[in-house]
């Protein structure tokens, strides 16, 4: 929609400019796309990386919670868990 609205815009600032007043190579301005794309490229990379950054965090296991700690841990939360019957 950005690229629609910079388009729109440069034509209507074209239009404004009188024929008195002629403007060099006024009529070649638009809206670069190959820095466009690359403004996309860096927008979708970091959206990426960003979003992976903290799923990999997440999923790594805890060095400290290895093992038998991690058995016992869990042992205790069953046993203190008031929803268990027995």
């Amino acid at each position: 929609m950005g690229v629609l609205v910079a388009w729109w815009s440069a034509r209507f600032l074209i239009g404004l400019v009188p024929a008195s007043m002629p403007i060099p190579r006024l009529e070649q301005l638009h809206p670069n796309l190959a820095i466009l794309a690359f403004t996309l490229g860096v927008t979708v990379a970091t959206a990426f990386l960003v979003g992976l950054v903290p799923a990999f965090q997440a999923s790594r296991e805890d060095v400290a919670l290895s093992g038998n700690q991690h058995r016992t841990i869990l042992t205790m939360r069953l046993r203190n868990d008031p929803t268990r019957l027995c």
